[in-house]
């Protein structure tokens, strides 16, 4: 025969287990506790036992009214004899109101759900709940203004120090950078448990992140790969350099074509090609291609990811140079690279500039899925010769106007 004590340790771990999703209306909280009830033998040989455990009950229940002693009737000897059977709690409210401990979180976290806006952190704030409800009240204070901050600025382009948010430091964003993502429903790769470190420096905010936030570090970096020889002898030799942009914004050099890149792997991978420099791992960080003078306009190319992110970037990037173009991002090679790909988990995503051709607006259309959700194919996956047949296939057969040749053979000279 279970105690009121047995249960209400069983009703603890329930509602640790289902209060999250309780939030997310993806679970109800109702339970039922079995009471583990005397059996006829029981109510025989153990009567003044039996008896005051269903005094108890019975003086349990007045006290707890949101719940319900389900009932049945056991013939004995002496007669009939009611028995409690199971406990039956309707919802996650009496759930909750079992212990003052739960209920007292409970009824913080619901306060606190809402004031977040639901209709934009779904499902990606879930795995940060227990941290959110039990922030003191300065910093849950500070990650609603920091959200509704970023939630209205999503690309300011500032750096960290000069957000303008009351109450916000730089220390404090690198503590809690995954949580604000969270609440403004882009999910991340680290969840509660190792949003922070001892070991963690907390003034360094992952580029991933800064990008997720339309922030940008300073001083920025630029990572070029240099493919020509020739053009490897304007940098004393050097194949791939990170600089400062003001730096490689000097660079006498001119390259006949250079090729935009979305991430890292696949630029160092490149084989050497004549004429060509690879821009690399840019992210929301485009506009320090317009410093670049030595971009040839009319010979440039973006290759991203064959996903809704990839697409904004292009267009971003096209907005800042017009004769950019696309490298193996059309609705042949969503098709060609299907199997390549998974289902994308994103749920915030910024619309691309109006920018597109009818070719990428299509291969736009084409990521999405009959069950409502989006392609993403990495262009890690792509095999870099087919990119490398691509450029080919798509740059001019010889260099580009009288002279050119003789430019690159000068490319450490001055234009």
């Amino acid at each position: 025969m279970h105690s009121p004590e047995y249960v209400l340790e069983k009703a603890q771990n329930r509602y640790r287990n289902v209060w999250r999703d309780a939030l997310l209306d993806a679970d109800s909280g109702a339970y039922t506790v079995a009471l583990d009830p005397p059996s006829t033998s029981a109510i025989t040989d153990r009567a003044g036992e039996v008896s005051a455990w269903l005094i108890r009950w019975r003086q349990w229940a007045v006290q707890h009214p949101d719940v319900t002693l389900r009932t049945r009737t056991i013939r004995t000897k002496f007669g009939s004899q009611p028995v409690h059977t199971h406990l039956d709690i309707p919802g996650i409210s009496a759930l909750a109101g079992l212990g003052p401990d739960t209920a007292a979180h409970w009824r913080l976290a619901c306060d606190r759900w809402g004031l977040l806006d639901r209709d934009q952190v779904g499902q990606t704030v879930r795995p940060w709940l227990t941290r959110i409800v039990d922030l003191d009240d300065y910093d849950f204070t500070t990650l609603l203004a920091t959200t509704n901050w970023f939630r209205a600025h999503p690309r300011s382009g500032l750096t960290v120090r000069s957000v303008p948010v009351p109450g916000m430091h730089t220390k404090w964003l690198a503590r809690h950078r995954s949580m604000v993502l969270a609440c403004l429903g882009t999910a991340t790769d680290s969840d509660e448990s190792t949003d922070q470190t001892e070991e963690f420096d907390p003034v360094d905010i992952p580029t991933a992140d800064l990008d997720a936030l339309g922030l940008r570090p300073l001083p920025r970096e630029i990572s070029i790969v240099f493919t020509d020889p020739v053009l490897r002898a304007a940098v004393g030799g050097l194949r791939q350099i990170t600089a400062p942009v003001d730096e490689l914004a000097g660079l006498q050099i001119h390259p006949d074509a250079v090729l935009i890149v979305e991430n890292k792997e696949p630029a160092l991978a490149w084989s050497d090609t004549t004429g060509l420099a690879i821009i690399h791992s840019l992210g929301n960080h485009l506009d320090i291609l317009a410093r670049l003078q030595w971009i040839p306009h009319d010979s440039c190319w973006y290759w991203g990811d064959l996903d809704r992110h990839g697409f904004t970037l292009l267009s971003r990037a096209r907005t800042l140079i017009p004769g950019l173009k696309s490298l193996l991002m059309t609705p042949d090679d969503i098709e060609a690279y299907r199997l390549l790909g998974v289902k994308e988990n994103l749920d915030r995503y910024d619309q691309p500039d109006p920018t597109l051709t009818p070719a990428e607006d299509s291969a736009l259309i084409a990521l999405q899925l009959t069950d409502g959700r989006y392609l993403r194919t990495e262009q890690e996956r792509i095999p870099i010769g087919d990119a490398e047949r691509a450029l080919v296939q798509a740059r001019p057969a010889h260099p580009r106007g009288p002279g050119r040749r003789d430019l690159r053979a000068r490319a450490g000279g001055r234009r």
